[in-house]
């Protein structure tokens, strides 16, 4: 193997030799006036070139599967040492060879065009060079070959099949997150549930959990992709879920959105057997009333009889009954004792509910827990608020009345849920929700580093937006953390009290200082704003143009605006704030404005004075009509 080693080295040195000689093999014409080689030195490397080209052809014939020191040897240091020499004459041989390539081109150009050569040695011998150094690499290949089979035989004994265990740990992730299969994408312009996994619920992940369960490779390698999304209610058993969510190291980074629900136990109810009986005799009532529906359901189930939904309903109408006369002691229907009972465990439940979350929100320990938690979630980009009834359905899964009629306890329980704005107008009491948590939460994001990117509010009712409007320092913050943001969506449906004409307008004066603070920022990608009633009282209410045309938005994508209040004379310096900040087709801006409220002038004038400029895209919806405007340009 020395002789082997000392061959390669050989041969690195006379590709070195060739290489410093090449520069006299240039044509004529490239020299200086008397620097031109002389025919002794000419003949010299022509030597040299012989001997070297003898070297090659030696080697050619060399069988080097049969060479004795690499077929025998079983040391892989001597191994490796041959392959690390053969590397260094390689580095050589591409170094000759790149030289002699250029060298060959000039002096064909020369003959191209000249037809006589005064002197043809050095064109001869850089085409001799050439099959050279085209035999020596064939030679490296088949050496290079052999010192490898010899290692692969090597090690082989002590090689073993590959398994699952063997793939790199990215390449495991991927194939767990194909199992686990469809990953909730955001989408600032649905409602909340729809906009997370694209209907009320996800679907269980026992693949996940099953695997891991496998082994630790597969546990560390999936565990990421548990929970994806987490709701968070205000609740001690909620909070401290999401707190060990976040404090495992391995799950937190899979966490992708946390939703918030504002959703609460009612004082009213907590507080008065009577109310809370009463709660529940109606929501009772509302699910049963629509008895041809209910009779449809029931009759048509595979073995159902004809006349199990008229017995069904006239049971349900005495356990109504029973709760209703509980709630205001009065006497029970005999043998309906245990669902009175069943409704005394609820209603114990619901004070301790109320309680626990009375705690949580006058004690501050809810809105800095949750912000905690939100910072240890380095992928947590989504964070959403809201109320919605559609909550119900993600945490407790409940089943038809008619399913769960025979046991007490579960038909009590149906309906132990926590309350949004629309339910409590709809049953007659003001509305509890704890706004003020938006932003308390949001506003402590900032000094705690959260990854937040994705902003969502979605509220059905609000009938205390007071609490919206922040203290000067945390609307410092909201700011800070609006630089962060790169969409958002508010999405407030108000039902109006007939007898508070002036409710929509206060809600957007209390509003607008929230808004004014999270949307000073050129860092978002999509404004999505949509007040359900608001602006309705005309001239009185308040102005949002201020928010979209004190500053440009160059990184906009998409604008959409729905009921919302603006003076005619705004709406172009808004467009014209829309400019992307590169032109390109598909980077056009997309701007729908719904049912706007013009506190000044007309929307007729507004769409024939109205003009776009660069690529962005404008819909208009008033008052039943629509047009579209759109240009595309180069630039500016």
């Amino acid at each position: 193997m020395a002789a082997a080693d000392r061959l390669w080295s050989e041969y690195d040195r006379g590709l070195i030799i060739l290489y410093a000689k090449s520069k006299r093999l240039a044509p004529s014409r490239s020299y200086k006036q008397g620097k031109e080689p002389t025919l002794e030195e000419l003949a010299g490397i022509c030597d040299k070139v012989d001997r070297f080209e003898v070297a090659v052809d030696t080697m050619s014939l060399t069988q080097w599967d049969t060479l004795k020191g690499v077929c025998e040897t079983s040391d892989y240091e001597i191994l490796f040492s041959e392959l690390r020499a053969v590397d260094r004459a390689d580095a050589s041989w591409w170094r000759l060879h790149t030289r002699i390539h250029a060298l060959a081109e000039e002096h064909g150009e020369i003959l191209r065009h000249e037809i006589y050569y005064p002197n043809d040695l050095p064109p001869a011998l850089v085409d001799q060079i050439s099959r050279c150094l085209t035999s020596l690499m064939q030679s490296m290949h088949n050496f290079r070959s052999c010192v490898r089979n010899r290692i692969n035989i090597l090690a082989r004994p002590s090689l073993r099949p590959l398994n699952v265990l063997d793939l790199p740990d990215e390449l495991l992730m991927l194939v767990f997150d194909w199992t686990k299969g469809y990953y909730p994408q955001n989408e600032v312009d649905s409602c909340q549930c729809c906009r997370l996994w694209g209907d009320c619920g996800q679907q269980p992940t026992p693949d996940i959990q099953n695997a891991r369960l496998t082994c630790r490779r597969f546990c560390n390698a999936s565990s990421h992709l548990l929970i994806d999304y987490v709701l968070l209610e205000p609740q001690s058993d909620s909070l401290a879920r999401l707190q060990g969510i976040s404090r495992n190291p391995l799950i937190r980074k899979g966490v992708r959105a946390v939703e918030v629900s504002l959703r609460c136990y009612h004082s009213s109810l907590a507080s008065n057997l009577g109310s809370f009986t009463t709660s529940w005799h109606n929501q009772f009532f509302s699910e049963t009333m629509n008895t041809e529906h209910v009779r449809q359901q029931l009759d048509h189930r595979p073995g159902a009889r004809e006349d199990r939904s008229g017995a069904l309903l006239a049971r349900a109408n005495e356990i109504r009954k029973a709760w209703w006369a509980f709630g205001f002691n009065s006497n029970v229907t005999p043998g309906y004792e245990a669902y009175v009972e069943a409704l005394q465990v609820c209603y114990d439940i619901y004070r301790k509910r109320y309680e626990d979350q009375r705690r949580l929100l006058t004690s501050g320990l809810f809105a800095q827990g949750a912000a905690t938690a939100l910072a240890q979630m380095p992928t947590a980009q989504t964070l959403t608020f809201g109320d919605r009834s559609c909550f119900n359905f993600l945490r407790r899964g409940s089943k038809p009345w008619y399913e769960v009629m025979d046991n007490p306890t579960k038909l009590a329980m149906n309906y132990l849920n926590p309350f949004g704005t629309w339910e409590a107008e709809v049953m007659g009491f003001s509305s509890e929700l704890p706004m003020n948590l938006v932003v308390e939460i949001l506003g402590a994001l900032p000094k705690l580093g959260a990854a937040v990117k994705n902003l969502n509010i979605d509220i059905s009712g609000a009938a205390n937006m007071s609490q919206f409007v922040p203290e000067l320092q945390v609307g410092r913050n909201l700011t800070i953390l609006a630089q962060q943001l790169s969409s958002i969506s508010v999405r407030i449906q108000r039902f109006v009290d007939r007898n508070r004409t002036s409710a929509p307008v206060q809600m957007a004066i209390d509003i607008y200082p929230f808004l004014s603070a999270i949307l000073d920022t050129d860092s978002l990608e999509d404004i999505f704003l949509y007040f359900d009633q608001v602006g309705t009282d005309g001239p009185r209410s308040p102005s949002f143009g201020p928010l979209f045309t004190r500053r440009r938005r160059p990184n906009l994508k998409t604008l959409r605006l729905t009921q919302m209040s603006l003076y005619e004379h705004e709406l172009q310096p808004m467009i014209d704030s829309l400019t992307p900040r590169r032109q390109a087709a598909e980077e056009r801006v997309y701007v729908a404005l719904n049912a706007l409220n013009l506190l000044s002038g007309s929307w007729e004038n507004t769409a024939d004075t109205l003009r776009v400029q660069g690529n962005i895209s404008l819909r208009i919806v008033y008052a039943g009509a629509e047009f579209s405007m759109e240009t595309q340009t180069s630039g500016g």
